[in-house]
Order: C-alpha cells, then structure tokens, then sequence
C-alpha cells in the first residue's frame, strides 16, 4: 500500500512540476515576443530560449525557435544596430522619408559587418529611389550591397534591380544596361530587358530603312513616268480583300482583340506593293524588287506590331 501511494505521489508531482513548467514556458514565450515588439532584443532572446527550453515540444515552439534563430543570426553589436534598423523599418513614414533613410545609412555605415547593415543598405536603396524620389542616393546605397560579395544572392539581386532603376531616372540608360549585363548571373531577366529592347531599336531601324527604300524606287519611278502603275490593280484588290476577311474573322472569333494590326498591315502591305510595281514598271531589276519587296512586308508586320500590340512580338522570339 505504501509503495502503491509513493508511485502515486510522484505522478502527481511530476503533473504538477510539468504544469509548472508549462506556465514558465508560456509566460517566457509570451514576455518574448512582447519585448521585441519593443525592441528589447535581447531580452526576447532569453524569453524564447527560456521557453524552449521549459517546454521544447510546445505548440509554439517553431515559432518561437525561427524568432530565435533570426534573432541571432543579426546580433552583431549586440543587438543595436538591428534596433535601430527596425525602428525605421516598422514606421512606414519614415521609410519612405528621405531624411531618416539619410539619417540610417550614415549609422548604418558605423554598423558592424553583417546581415543588419546590408538589410540597412537596402531598406535605404528602395526606400530613396523609389519611394523619395532620390535616385541618386539611393543608388550609392544599392552600389554597397551590390559589392558586397558575401551578400547572399537574393538581397544583391534586390540591390542590381534599384541600382538599374536608379540609372535609368537619372537618365543614363547606357549605364543601366552596362550595370545589368555585367551582374547578369544575379538577375537574368533584368538584362534580357535590355538585350529585347535593344534588339526591337535594330529592328526598327532596319524597318525603316527597308520601307524607306521602297518609297525611294516608288519616286524613282514615278519620275520616269510610270504612273499608271501606281494605280490600284487587282492584286491590290486582292490584297486588302484578304486582310479586310482576316479583320473580320479575328473580330467574329473574339470582338475584344484588338484589329489595329491588321489594318495596319494591310496598309502598308498594300503601299508596299503599289511602290515595287511602280519601280518594277520602270524598268528596275526584277530580283531586287522581290528581295526588297519581302523585306519590306516583314517590316511593317514588325512595325505594326511593335506599335500595336508589342507582347506579341515575344511569342515570335523578338
């Protein structure tokens, strides 16, 4: 009987001290977090370190193990450059306000080396450049973070990204390309940007200067007489016969896309082919007139694109 109550005597402590333990943990846990809401750091360190420890297998205890863990992996100078990150952080006006983010990158440059005075340096990027309208500034910010080789790659392609924005409101979008390509690894789609936009001025140019030469050899040979030709025939007929039906069926198949590509294909399909039979009328070479009349067709497809419904052209690689 004796030993019988013993037993007994120890579950009931044992229930009581895990109780016990229970209140601690819970208590420790919640302490933490009310003290890092008040940026008492490392008071809410020890507060989640208490609580694991009391009570490791807590509902709580992942939450209260990530906040620990974040904690000390930006504990450099024991926890006050962090707070003073945080303070800006948390005040959506004063991380959208020039002043402060000045005020933060001078402190964050007495900052230990560290995850807090990175996680500073881009807080001020963003924060000038695109909140302040200080592009400038900013830019010198997101040149720091952009250097620091150690940053991981997630906050460095954060900072090429402001660094690039940067550039390009400050007019210098030579710059911007230059910086863009060179840190391509980090941020690849940002240089496929630029690599697509440079391409479509190629092809603008190349365009141009193809339909231009089409409306030289139509003067050409409108000023050796043959003007007849530039009358509409039936293959002109023809021609924006096709492109009315195509209109019409792209518009029956569905009303809201847009027919303005169309037309202006059909346009300057039709120019295009009045010019080539004008010149071909006069006498110019009949295989020069097909290659530049082909050219000259691909170039207003292009330009009717590009002017009109322009995310179309990457569906053809451009």
């Amino acid at each position: 009987m004796r030993r019988a109550w013993f037993a007994l005597s120890l579950i009931a402590a044992s229930c009581v001290a895990g109780e016990a333990r229970a209140d601690v943990a819970q208590e420790a846990f919640d302490d933490a977090v009310a003290a890092e809401a008040r940026l008492e750091l490392s008071r809410a360190v020890a507060g989640y370190r208490t609580a694991l420890r009391e009570r490791p297998s807590a509902s709580f205890a992942l939450r209260a193990r990530a906040r620990l863990d974040d904690l000390e992996a930006r504990s450099e100078g024991d926890f006050a450059p962090l707070a003073t990150l945080l303070r800006v952080r948390r005040d959506p006006a004063r991380a959208s306000n020039a002043d402060d983010l000045a005020a933060l990158m001078r402190e964050a440059s007495a900052f230990p080396p560290g995850m807090v005075r990175r996680e500073a340096w881009l807080l001020v990027a963003e924060g000038l450049s695109r909140r302040a309208d200080r592009p400038r500034e900013g830019l010198e910010a997101a040149s720091l973070l952009l250097a620091d080789d150690g940053a991981p790659v997630v906050m460095r392609a954060a900072a090429l990204s402001v660094a690039v924005f940067s550039k390009e409101r400050l007019g210098d979008r030579s710059g911007a390309a230059s910086l863009a390509r060179a840190h391509r690894a980090l941020a690849p789609t940002i240089a496929a940007r630029f690599d697509r936009d440079d391409r479509r001025a190629r092809l603008r140019i190349a365009s141009l200067v193809a339909l231009g030469a089409v409306a030289l050899v139509a003067a050409w040979g409108l000023w050796r007489g043959a003007r007849a030709a530039a009358r509409p025939g039936v293959r002109s007929l023809a021609f924006a016969l096709v492109a009315a039906l195509s209109t019409a069926m792209l518009w029956l198949y569905d009303p809201s896309l847009s027919a303005r590509p169309f037309l202006l294909l059909a346009l300057g399909g039709l120019l295009v082919e009045r010019g080539v039979s004008v010149a071909r009328s006069a006498g110019a070479p009949r295989v020069g007139l097909l290659v530049l009349g082909l050219g000259a067709v691909l170039a207003v497809g292009y330009l009717s694109l590009s002017s009109a419904e322009a995310d179309l052209l990457g569906d053809f690689g451009l």
